[in-house]
């Protein structure tokens, strides 16, 4: 069977993305979770009941409500599968292709299970309010006025968006509610089966390696897509801290009967959180629990452990610290790779790098002259200019300036293209060094 949401190419007048306000009579209507319509639940419900194997194809826009869930033995969600639908969906249903996708939406089971509709029982973070959060979706104010109003004039000039939801959209909200959901974020089934087992945590600096065993238990080959999520650390006030949070995942095919070892990496950042005062990414020391399975639930998620990070003596939370010796400073080239060769002349490069802790920095940019003018040098890399900076603080962003020198400048009045190459040398007070490269283009923009 093939049902079709009202913005689905047969247009079925049944469905709804509105419901009547529960809540009070201002605004009547409020948007929600569309539903099928009743004539199609019917239709379900009674091939159901004659045939127990069947199964539903959905091509939706978004999650929909499935009141006939129970009724089905199976649901195939083919969102717009384009001109070739028809086909992909007969390949699925034929057993020539193995549906191996994970859903990147959470399915709720109720009209009003969202992060505006819901009926919080508790507030989110510190001064955030129970109840439903209605301003949070093109809320009609009138003539009231909204601090966090995103658009006055979208969609209309009393309706408002205020996202004060803070971090906890999508899956995080309904984790951090406790809201039971149809479908979680990240499900997918197929037609075999995988076992998670093996599961080991190897910790390097502010990062880490997960390995674990992933086999097919099946009896046919099929993908299935393994997920890393990181839990929350040690409390810090005024910061908001998802219950976990997804920070890898891979795609792996196996064999029936194949085993294969998996290591998904955790970088830096999925251990920090974002400091609005400083304006800049923070570590978060402390124990943290890490999660693996296929989907974002605890039934979906076999395997978990722990991984504790020290915090470095005389440094609070999230205050970026010292590496352990030998361990070099990391470095992050953050502007652009493409520049202009009239701002080279007539300014200098103007180039962004952080750090993650106290360095002393070197950079230099080389150049290759590409004119004919400029034989026999031309093709050759040529330091254009270095510069030192002698100190950045821990966690910082420091713009580093580069000019060329007079002569070098009027060399490049007649570049069209100049390849460049931008190196950093980043030295820590240990004496660790770390050298990060760019490959960079300078053109004549019209």
């Amino acid at each position: 069977m093939f049902l079709n949401d009202t913005n689905a190419v047969f247009n079925d007048p049944g469905g709804s993305s509105t419901i009547t306000n529960p809540y009070s009579t201002d605004p009547p209507t409020i948007s929600a979770v569309s539903s099928i319509s009743p004539a199609q639940i019917n239709l379900v419900r009674a091939v159901a009941a004659r045939n127990p194997n069947t199964v539903v194809i959905l091509n939706t826009t978004n999650p929909v409500l499935l009141p006939f869930l129970g009724s089905a033995k199976a649901v195939l969600e083919m969102w717009f599968s384009g001109q070739e639908g028809g086909t992909s969906t007969a390949r699925v249903l034929l057993g020539q292709a193995n549906p191996s996708g994970h859903t990147s939406m959470t399915w709720p089971r109720h009209a009003t299970d969202t992060f505006w509709a819901y009926d919080q029982p508790a507030p989110l973070y510190p001064g955030d309010h129970t109840g439903p959060h209605l301003e949070r979706l093109s809320y009609d104010f009138g003539n009231a006025s909204s601090a966090g109003c995103a658009n006055r004039l979208a969609p209309s000039p009393t309706s408002c968006t205020d996202e004060n939801e803070g971090i906890f959209t999508g899956y995080r909200y309904y984790d951090k509610l406790g809201i039971p959901v149809m479908f979680p974020f990240g499900r997918g089934l197929s037609y075999t089966t995988f076992d998670f087992s093996k599961l080991t945590i190897a910790k390097s600096g502010h990062e880490a390696d997960v390995s674990f065993d992933l086999k097919n238990t099946g009896q046919r080959a099929g993908a299935e897509v393994a997920q890393v999520y990181v839990g929350g650390g040690p409390e810090i006030p005024g910061v908001q801290q998802a219950v976990r949070a997804l920070r890898g995942f891979e795609r792996v095919e196996l064999a029936a009967g194949d085993t294969r070892r998996v290591t998904i990496h955790l970088d830096e950042r999925s251990f920090q959180y974002w400091d609005e005062v400083t304006q800049t990414w923070k570590f978060n020391p402390g124990t943290r629990t890490i999660w693996v399975g296929d989907a974002d639930t605890l039934d979906s998620l076999p395997l978990s452990g722990q991984i504790n990070f020290q915090n470095p003596a005389g440094n609070g939370p999230g205050a970026p610290g010292t590496r352990p010796d030998r361990t070099p400073p990391r470095i992050r080239l953050l502007s652009s790779r493409r520049q202009k060769i009239k701002r080279l002349r007539s300014t200098g490069l103007r180039f962004r790098i952080g750090v993650d802790e106290a360095v002393r920095l070197r950079v230099t940019l080389a150049g290759r002259f590409m004119s004919r003018g400029h034989r026999p040098a031309r093709g050759k890399l040529r330091r254009l200019v270095r510069v030192t900076v002698t100190r950045v603080n821990a966690g910082k962003t420091v713009t580093v300036r580069l000019k060329p020198s007079a002569s070098l400048r009027r060399r490049l009045r007649g570049e069209k293209r100049l390849p460049g190459v931008l190196q950093v040398r980043a030295t820590d007070v240990a004496g660790n060094t770390a050298t990060r490269t760019k490959l960079l283009t300078f053109r004549r923009y019209p």
